[in-house]
């Protein structure tokens, strides 16, 4: 391992460690994931949907929509069986499994910590140590966020990726590596098992944002028009009526307030959230696969000083 790597490695390890001290200490609830049943898992992805399943594809839909091919791709959707659709869906996970797949054993093999004869509380330090490191990688990702919507579904993508390789890396140091297409069922079967509900929250306050934002370089009667030719327009409707109903009371007129500002502040904004969301979502991940695959008497909390 070349210095840069090691220096590298250390730098990540120190800042998830910082970032493991800021995030809530609380026990996971564990669910009967220790019981799952690894032999009995199909290769196949559809029944392991998750909360990335479904919002990296609507994340895509209105990346495309604000394209030439927008118009195209209501077409193909009108025109192509729902079915197809899901599995070329499928298709996409299963190759960003392989990549994280390929990313996790890559990154093993050069650590000069990782070996065979690791005893049980070396297996635990470096689990640790690996842990710290993806806790850093998915944290930095919200960084993506300052570039808009193409960013929040970067950031998506990568953290969906993080997650993947936390729980091959982890698998892997417990002697317990999940391997070819079987071992990236099991990994997405794991991650499927994680409440992700704190995924929804992020993209909710995401594209909240995203509103305010749009509304800087148009009128309020134009925005309103904007939103409602949009197949998703219930949630913007109810960030407008609410904006609408608060100028009301402080007796604000909206049509001439300047929201130039906005431009500076939600980028950042953004980032912020994005961090801090990606942070609490992959603490829960190394959580769960620390609890998969590690000796039950040598649990402990990944979060810990």
């Amino acid at each position: 391992m070349s210095a840069s790597t090691s220096i590298s490695r250390r730098v990540f390890e120190a800042l998830g460690h910082k970032l493991a001290q800021l995030s809530a200490k609380d026990t996971i609830q564990t669910k009967p994931l220790a019981d799952i049943d690894f032999d009995s898992l199909q290769q196949a992805l559809s029944n392991d949907k998750n909360a990335f399943h479904e919002h990296i594809p609507k994340l895509s839909k209105k990346l495309l929509g604000k394209t030439p091919f927008g118009s195209y791709s209501k077409m193909a959707t009108s025109l192509i069986p729902k079915a197809s659709f899901d599995k070329a869906t499928d298709a996409v996970f299963s190759q960003v499994g392989k990549l994280s797949q390929n990313w996790a054993n890559f990154d093993l093999a050069r650590d000069e910590r990782f070996k065979d004869t690791l005893v049980a509380s070396e297996r635990q330090a470096l689990a640790r140590s690996i842990g710290d490191q993806n806790r850093a990688l998915a944290t930095l990702g919200g960084l993506s966020n300052l570039a808009g919507l193409p960013g929040i579904l970067v950031d998506t993508m990568w953290l969906l990726a993080v997650c993947l390789r936390t729980i091959f890396q982890i698998s892997a140091i417990y002697d317990r590596p999940l391997t070819g297409q079987q071992g990236i069922a099991i990994a997405y079967e794991i991650l499927a098992k994680v409440d992700l509900k704190k995924l929804q929250e992020k993209q909710t306050l995401l594209a909240g944002l995203g509103i305010f934002e749009a509304m800087t370089d148009q009128s309020i009667e134009e925005y309103r028009a904007a939103v409602l030719a949009e197949e998703d327009r219930q949630s913007a409707m109810g960030v407008l009526t609410k904006l609408e109903e608060v100028s009301t009371q402080f007796n604000i007129n909206i049509e001439q307030f300047n929201f130039g500002f906005l431009h500076k502040v939600i980028p950042l904004t953004a980032v912020g959230l994005g961090t801090a969301y990606n942070n609490i979502i992959i603490n829960e991940v190394i959580d769960i696969a620390m609890s998969v695959f590690a000796p039950a008497p040598k649990l402990t909390h990944m979060t810990e000083e």
